[in-house]
């Protein structure tokens, strides 16, 4: 009895170890600012949309074409440039660049923390003023 009860862990212990090295594993890191947003079927100027997002923050937005904008922030002695496009209705957010600009020796370490903060910030600016266009478009239609 006790013969097969060892037996039987061997196995599947056997077994999840061959299962743990038989499946490839693709570790990339999921940023919260880098997450696609989906527009769905709705039809408004993402234009407008992004230029109004980027009013209540400290970003500036570039329209580089219809599908391709940049954002930048200076703050506190540094530069951060996003490259923001919209492909097949699908917004999407790609850090290009944090340079330092003058901070000096008087500057604090910037923390890949403190960066990830201010692209998050801007991305929730982004989402909440597509939800409100959402919104406020599925009112007019009701």
């Amino acid at each position: 009895m006790m013969s097969k009860i060892i037996n039987k862990s061997l196995q599947l212990s056997t077994l999840t170890v061959m299962f743990l090295f038989a499946v490839p594993v693709n570790a990339n890191p999921i940023h919260p600012y880098s997450e696609p947003i989906a527009l769905g079927d709705q039809t408004f100027d993402i234009g407008a949309a992004l230029e109004a997002a980027f009013e209540k923050t400290q970003w500036t937005l570039n329209k580089e074409s219809d599908e391709f904008f940049v954002g930048n922030l200076s703050h506190k002695g540094f530069d951060v440039q996003v490259q923001i496009s919209v492909v097949n209705n699908v917004l999407t957010v790609t850090l290009d660049s944090v340079t330092e600009t003058g901070c000096g020796d008087n500057c604090k370490d910037l923390g890949d923390k403190k960066v990830l903060n201010w692209l998050v910030s801007m991305r929730r600016s982004i989402t909440h003023e597509l939800t409100l266009r959402v919104r406020d478009g599925l009112m007019l239609t009701t």
